[in-house]
């Protein structure tokens, strides 16, 4: 399960990269054809080479199976995927860590890689995890396995899990079926298998060896026989010798001759692990148990001088306590002590010991030096005023190519770091002398032999004229570093030898050992040093183990063991790196001592091990032994059938692990399982007897385990217990582990593929919202949908000018009314006007609002006459105004006019026929001559009549009429009329006409400023009557803005008579609905944005709500991401693209200015697929591929706008008839889970809770009820809402996690509708936003908790010193963060801590919150308060709405106590600038065209950050704030004050504050 850290790489194939195969390797190549073998070739032979033409024909011959190379290390696997992919034509693909294959939880992205590749390059773990998880197929997938290093195939490592777990299972290979079954599909059958190894043994038995690794591997050892002469001459045996060194008698503890390490010894042999602060804390831990006192308390060991953090008073019937939390310590503290391991005393003895051993193996130089360097390292890594934090680490490690070793643990405390450099400080310290007499008297007879064997085995190389390379074998990693520090400083190496040093990196989760430190000692990388070395910058190496297989060396020239190899394999891996011709193997041993038969038994075994491998072998031998290593456990296993995941002993812990490690994170708790043994390792009461006074006795078993998991999930999930009956420890904590695993499957916490939940939690899904599996959508997405709706458009219609025809298909009437506007207008369409209710509005600057009131007209039949009449009417009106972008032939209009009386145009009829024999003879008479006359003819011939409405100019711009003037005009006026008509000649005829201008086809249904007009003087003879009607021109001129507002009411209308039709909603007011789905593109009066954001948070709450009732087991893990899941873009844009919503958004923006009547089109029918839904994917309805008839091209439409209409109608639907209407509207886009209604789910969620006994309960609930001023019915709500995961008190629930999410969304619920509905605010989306993100934060619902609190009487007897005793009473202050339930230390530190903050800082954040106009946001983080003060607001909110059945009048009177409402309405009613200090700093400087920076700077435990503003030209300091430096949160703080500051300098202006120095030139740097 753990996580691979490698990268992917795809090399160039080298068609010149195979080498020319040698007779050897094709003998071993024709072997493998025809059964399974294992290679034992020397290293430098060629394995590889034959292992890659073995692949190659298993490519060409096995068309349907890949072939699968593992190699034991990540490098090891990168380094022969270079090899196997640049020499061979067929795809190889390298599964790393880089690809996160632990995320690939959908089989088809193993299938798609499987499919795609021929050959997989990995490390066993990663084929491991996919065959356990169901994700590859052994029989069907894999054609063919490579072992690299085959001996590592024993016991648990994963080579032999792989064939036992399901190579085993795979049904026996006959015949030859490696072609596969022809029909494209695979065979199941067991895969070949090849081996390759230099050394196929372990442990000193090479009979035993071979069977097992022959029977793990189902193939024989194998080694060359008819060409074993070319063999001899690829192979470079190298030459072995030893180097004798004189026997030194050293005992450990003996007295050293370094100085150094004797001070060190004088103050180790000092240390008292009584006062270890480990050990002190288990005793408090363990007293605090002993006498029964809630673990919750807020008190502190001590007490707390400021009176701050104090205990609430406790009745004895109250107490809770925990059997099995009190074992624990005992067993941990009695550990401790018997062995003297606490973290600090086991890692100063290592220290020790290590130095103890340098001094002895390399001499007092060395030793004095390690013990002074790894002191200096020490110094640096615990000094608190170093400053180094963890977040510094971090961010350090993202930006180092190679990341720099974690100095400081997170494990240390305080405490811890104190105690540790206090007795290092004691330790003194001798400097080292680097003179190198100095160095070399004080060198160990064992180093000087080393050294003179380098400097001899160089000699040979240089006198031969080749260049010399060197590895040294050293088993202590501390060795390796003082040995290559000697060596540097040496007289005769320093200049002869520039070495480098390898160390093998612990993998190990565990705490870290104190000798981590000396990681920093190390120059460079491995990567480093392994690339100097390669290329000859370094010519000696001196490596730990990690160096004998693994990792790419070349051959070197001598290889030196420094010790003896503690092993077979060791040994001849080790020997294999010295394969250069002339190179030498040398062994280092103590003269006269034991080494030397070790060695011979080395060199003996090598031998007979050869002779083996090399022996003509037919068959493999009787490989019934038994080797399991399992402690005699019989074979247990749970197996998925659909998908053949699979669950071993073997795999049961480090799964179960996972499982718990991808529960989602809390505070001061780590999520793991915790394992207790019984019987336990030492007896009840051990830790408080003397040291020595009782022999333990060793215990063989039998054993029994009880695993407990995280708080998290339900008590009936959390514990399980094996009986004692197991033959080890390890064996009854695997049985544990599998019967938790098994039942977390059970009880469907686990998917399909035996993994937590993830692809399951949504199934069904499409390929694009299976993506959002793995992170949610961060960026908007598009997709392909239909135009919106054309309402008025009919199916079948023709562009045709035969009325008859278009008659009989149907014309529907309608009567608009606009008011001021006389008489009404009949409307005809294709389509029938739905009966609206509400009327629209008009806005202009004569009347202000209009009302526009639809209505159907009666009698309803439509003559032919009728509609010829409304065709001619309809274009003489629209012509007027919109002439010059209509066809004048061209009457298909889709909406006909006619005034309901329409004999008042008579009047207006004559003077246009009049009008039309006015044209000038000799021109033909148009459409223009009759519908403009020229004003001045036309005054004289009807005695300049005043109903004129509308005049026009040359170019046809139109002027409303105001009056004909017979008065003179001013010299003013007379100079405005020639600025408008420059050609005018000064004698004016009058009268003249005074107009004033009509706005350019305006859009009347946005509230207009009216503004004064100035009038203008137009000359008659210049300009044109337009001859119609005041109310034919007023039309023109609305009809525009009418059909808008009509054209959506009708999408409202049609789009609740489809979509909404059998629901609840079918009834909802189309003024709106309207609303919700008129997008902000169209540029509207109103859009969704507002309903958008309430129906998000409608949303979100629904389905919270849900998940909670319906998933009772389900961690908030898991409810957060379903959740995620469901509200997500995609998903809300996937149901609305499945129903067709996209039909009724609308998007198109109303141009009015150029605006031009609308025609009937030819229907042109074309199929287009009802986008989102994949063509091979039936949607719920199981229409599959369905498609819809449209004559509208395909558009791209923002899945997020898609999203926002789903919720928009969400939140009308609210608005209209609460959350059963949300509900319902919901529903309609199918979301993938089942809606129940609110007042169903509470009762569910209620129905499965167990009242605790009175009894039970712990004190701290009777307070947290006095703060709310609420009593709970069901306190097993509250008891829940108070548990952190931390809690070891089994009260039966779990912890507060899942209330959290639940009260998450309860409060964004009455937040959102708080603003929502200010009054008078109409809040915008973003502002609703912002307000919202103000309060409902971490920073701002700590603050209420903190500041919470009850007072509690208390009464003590105290003597008046006269003999006389009184009870006095006292009020004592018990805050709600006080009592979380808990049982962290650590808790209880940050509680004291962040009180104390809260209590400097109150009156501040008060005041900001109650006064000022700028929301606190520096002061609220200054509180620094942890993220489980805000949790507890939010989960105790969740318990309210429980418990009160769902009410939220009761959760808003409670928020009401709790300050919370009160200050919301002071934001509003004040409007209180909530935007953040750093946004607001960005938003002036992107405004002002300058750029904003902050610096930060750490000095003597203090931070400083500092404003500064660059307007490319100068840069100066705005404002700065200093505080002392707590990590990042430190950070934030002063970061926030400083753009606190500095927004206020910056807005305020330069006047007051001296921004700059006195050569500013503010002209120059106009802010």
């Amino acid at each position: 399960m753990g996580r691979k850290t490698s990268r992917h790489t795809e090399p160039k194939h080298d068609p010149d990269a195979l080498h020319p195969t040698r007779g050897y390797q094709q003998e071993m190549l024709d072997e493998s054809l025809r059964r399974n073998i294992i290679i034992a070739l020397d290293t430098g032979s060629g394995k590889t080479h034959i292992a890659v033409l073995r692949l190659k024909i298993e490519a060409e011959r096995e068309k349907n199976k890949v072939s699968w190379f593992f190699a034991p290390t990540v490098a090891l696997a990168e380094q022969q995927h270079y090899v196997i992919s640049t020499s061979l034509p067929v795809s190889c693909g390298l599964i790393s860590g880089a690809l996160e294959p632990d995320q690939w939880h959908d089989a088809k992205l193993w299938q798609t890689a499987l499919s795609t590749h021929r050959i997989i390059v990995s490390t066993p773990q990663v084929l491991l995890d996919a065959l356990r998880h169901g994700y590859v197929n052994l029989g069907k997938d894999v054609g063919l396995l490579v072992f690299d290093e085959a001996h590592h195939a024993n016991d648990k490592h994963p080579y032999n899990i792989i064939m036992r777990e399901f190579y085993d299972r795979c049904p026996v290979r006959k015949g030859d079926v490696s072609a596969g079954s022809g029909d494209g599909t695979s065979v199941e059958v067991r895969p070949f298998v090849l081996g390759l190894t230099a050394s196929p043994i372990f442990g000193g038995n090479v009979d035993h060896a071979f069977r097992i690794i022959e029977r793990n591997l189902d193939a024989i050892i194998r080694a060359p026989l008819q060409t074993r002469a070319e063999l001899a001459q690829h192979v470079h045996r190298p030459e072995f010798s030893h180097v004798l060194y004189p026997w030194i008698d050293y005992r450990p503890g003996q007295p050293s001759e370094s100085a150094n390490v004797r001070a060190l010894k004088a103050v180790v042999d000092e240390m008292n692990i009584e006062e270890d602060p480990y050990v002190v804390s288990m005793r408090a831990k363990l007293a605090r148990l002993s006498i029964v006192s809630p673990p919750s308390s807020p008190s502190t060991p001590g007490g707390d001088s400021s009176g701050i953090a104090m205990s609430p008073p406790s009745s004895p019937s109250n107490r809770v306590s925990n059997p099995a939390e009190r074992k624990r310590i005992e067993q941990r503290l009695s550990r401790s002590l018997h062995k003297n391991d606490t973290y600090t005393h086991k890692g100063l003895r290592d220290f020790l010991r290590a130095a103890e051993e340098i001094c002895f193996d390399l001499g007092t130089w060395a030793a004095d030096w390690y013990v002074a360097r790894v002191m200096q390292q020490a110094g640096t890594s615990l000094d608190p005023n170093a400053k180094v934090s963890l977040e510094d680490v971090d961010e350090a490690n993202e930006a180092a190519a190679t990341p720099m070793p974690l100095l400081v643990p997170p494990e240390w405390q305080n405490k811890e770091k104190a105690y540790l450099l206090g007795i290092l400080s004691k330790v003194a310290v001798t400097n080292v002398s680097y003179d190198p007499r100095d160095i070399e008297a004080a060198t160990s007879p064992k180093t000087t032999a080393l050294i003179k064997c380098l400097l001899s085995e160089k000699a040979k190389w240089d006198t031969a004229g080749d260049v010399y390379s060197g590895l040294v074998f050293v088993t202590r990693r501390d060795t390796v570093l003082a040995l290559s520090e000697l060596l540097f400083h040496h007289p005769l190496t320093k200049d002869v030898f520039i070495a480098g040093c390898l160390l093998g990196s612990s993998e190990s989760t565990k705490r870290h050992a104190f000798l981590d430190i000396t990681r920093a000692l190390l120059r460079n990388s491995q990567t480093e040093t392994l690339s100097d070395f390669r290329i000859g910058e370094t010519n000696l190496l001196i490596s730990t183990s990690v160096a004998e297989e693994g990792i790419d060396i070349q051959g070197c020239g001598s290889v030196v063991r420094w010790d003896v190899p503690p092993n077979m394999v060791s040994w001849a891996q080790s020997r294999g790196r010295a394969r250069k011709q002339r190179s030498s193997f040398v062994v280092m041993f103590e003269d006269g001592g034991v080494h030397e038969k070790l060695v011979e038994k080395w060199a003996n075994l090598e031998r007979e091990m050869v002779e083996k491998y090399r022996a003509e072998r037919p068959s493999m031998e009787d490989n019934s032994e038994s080797d399991d290593g399992d402690d005699g456990d019989k074979p247990l296993e749970f197996r998925i059938q659909e998908t053949g995941a699979l669950v071993t002993l073997n795999s049961a812990v480090s799964h179960l692990a996972h499982f718990c490690s991808v529960i989602p994170f809390s505070s001061h708790v780590a999520h793991d399982p915790i394992y207790d043994i019984d019987p336990p390792d030492y007896p009840e009461g051990y830790h408080s007897r003397p040291p020595g006074s009782m022999e333990l006795q060793a215990y063989m078993g039998p054993f029994g385990c009880t695993v407990t998991l995280p708080k998290l999930l339900p008590h009936d999930l959390r514990v399980y217990t094996v009986d004692v009956k197991y033959p080890s420890k390890r064996s009854a904590r695997r049985h544990a582990a599998f019967k938790a695993y098994t039942t977390l499957y059970d009880v469907g916490l686990l998917n399909e593929h035996l993994l937590p939940l993830s692809s399951a939690i949504m199934p069904d899904m499409t390929k694009e919202i299976q993506a959002l599996l793995k992170d949610i959508e961060k960026r908007e997405g598009l997709a392909d949908v239909t135009e919106q709706m054309r309402v008025w458009e009919r199916d079948g219609d023709a562009k045709s000018n035969n009325v008859e025809e278009l008659t009989e298909a149907g014309w529907y009437a309608t009567k608009i009314s606009i008011e001021g506007v006389s008489p009404a207008m009949k409307m005809f369409t294709r389509v029938e006007i739905p009966a609206l209710s509400e009327p629209e509005m008009l806005y202009d600057d004569e009347r202000g609002a209009r009302k526009v009131r639809i209505q159907p007209y009666s009698p309803p039949a439509v003559s032919t006459e009728d509609i010829r009449r409304a065709e001619e009417f309809t274009r003489t009106m629209f012509f007027m105004v919109y002439g010059n972008r209509m066809s004048w032939d061209d009457t298909s209009f889709t909406h006909l006019f006619l005034p309901t009386d329409e004999s008042k145009d008579a009047t207006w009829a004559r003077r246009r026929d009049w009008a039309e024999k006015q044209a000038p003879v000799g021109r033909s008479k148009g459409v223009w001559d009759r519908l403009f006359a020229n004003a001045r003819k036309f005054g004289e011939h009807f005695k300049y009549p005043s109903e004129v409405f509308a005049v026009a100019d040359r170019n046809y711009k139109l002027f409303r009429f105001v009056e004909w003037r017979l008065q003179h005009l001013s010299p003013d006026e007379m100079e405005r009329i020639f600025e408008y008509d420059p050609e005018l000649e000064y004698d004016l005829e009058y009268p003249i006409i005074v107009a004033e201008a009509i706005p350019p086809r305006a859009n009347f249904l946005v509230p207009r400023t009216k503004s004064k007009k100035d009038h203008v003087f137009l000359l008659p003879e210049r300009v044109t009557v337009v001859m119609a009607s005041a109310q034919q021109i007023q039309f023109a001129l609305f009809i525009p803005s009418v059909l808008r507002a009509l054209e959506i009411s009708i999408t409202s209308f049609m789009l609740r008579a489809t979509l909404l039709a059998d629901t609840s909603l079918s009834e909802l007011p189309i003024s709106q609905l309207r609303v919700a789905h008129v997008a902000p593109s169209s540029q509207e009066l109103y859009n969704y944005q507002r309903l958008e954001t309430l129906g998000d948070t409608i949303l979100k709450f629904v389905v919270s709500i849900q998940l909670f009732s319906q998933y009772p087991l389900w961690h908030e893990g898991y409810l957060t991401r379903r959740k995620e899941h469901v509200v997500s873009n995609s998903y809300l844009a996937h149901g609305a693209v499945r129903k067709g919503l996209y039909r009724w958004i609308v998007r198109n923006r109303f141009v009015p200015k150029k605006w031009k009547p609308a025609y009937r089109q030819v229907s042109t029918l074309a199929s287009a697929p009802v986008d989102g839904v994949p063509k091979d994917e039936e949607d719920s309805g199981g229409e599959a591929n369905a498609t819809i008839k449209t004559d509208k091209p395909v558009t791209q439409l923002s899945t997020k706008v898609l999203a926002d209409v789903v919720e928009a109608l969400i939140g009308a639907s609210y608005v209209y008839g609460g959350f059963d209407r949300s509900i319902d509207c919901i529903k309609v886009f199918e979301l993938g889970m089942s809606l129940d209604p609110l007042q169903q789910c509470v009762t569910a969620a209620r129905n499965r809770v167990e009242e605790l006994p009175a009894e039970d309960l712990p004190p701290q609930i009777s307070y947290v009820e006095n703060i709310l001023g609420y009593e709970f019915k069901t306190k097993t709500f509250l008891v829940e809402a108070l548990m952190h995961a931390s809690c070891q008190n089994d009260l039966r629930t779990v912890s507060y996690e899942r209330m959290e999410f639940l009260g998450d969304s309860v409060l964004d619920m009455v937040v959102t509708e708080l603003f929502y509905n200010a009054p008078g605010k109409n809040y915008s989306p973003g502002n609703l936003h912002l307000r919202k993100s103000a309060v409902v934060n971490s920073h701002f619902l700590g603050y209420i908790c903190l500041r919470s609190n009850t007072d509690v009487e208390t009464r003590m007897p105290k003597a008046d010193g006269h003999g006389k005793v009184t009870v006095t009473t006292t009020k004592q202050k018990i805050y709600l963060s006080q009592c979380l339930l808990h049982s962290s230390s650590r808790i209880l530190e940050d509680q004291a801590n962040t009180l104390a903050r809260f209590h400097r800082s109150k009156e501040e954040i008060d005041h900001g919150l109650r006064h000022k106009s700028i929301y606190p946001w520096a002061a609220l983080t200054k509180l620094q308060a942890p993220k489980f003060f805000s949790d507890i607001i939010e989960s105790i909110i969740g318990a309210i709405y429980l418990d009160s059945n769902g009410d939220f009048e009761i959760v808003r009177r409670v928020l009401e106590r709790l300050d919370v409402l009160p200050i919301l309405r002071r934001i509003i009613e004040d409007d209180v600038d909530v935007r953040h200090p750093v946004s607001r700093v960005a938003n002036w400087a992107a405004a002002n065209n300058v750029i904003p920076e902050y610096r930060f700077e750490k000095a003597d435990g203090f931070i400083t950050c500092t404003l500064r503003i660059d307007d490319g030209l100068d840069e100066r300091e705005v404002a700065s704030a200093t505080e002392r430096f707590r990590g990042k949160a430190s950070e934030n703080e002063v970061k926030f004050r400083a753009a606190e500051e500095g927004i206020e300098v910056l807005t305020r202006g330069f006047d007051d504050y001296d921004l700059y120095d006195e050569d500013f030139d503010r002209e120059d740097y106009d802010f």
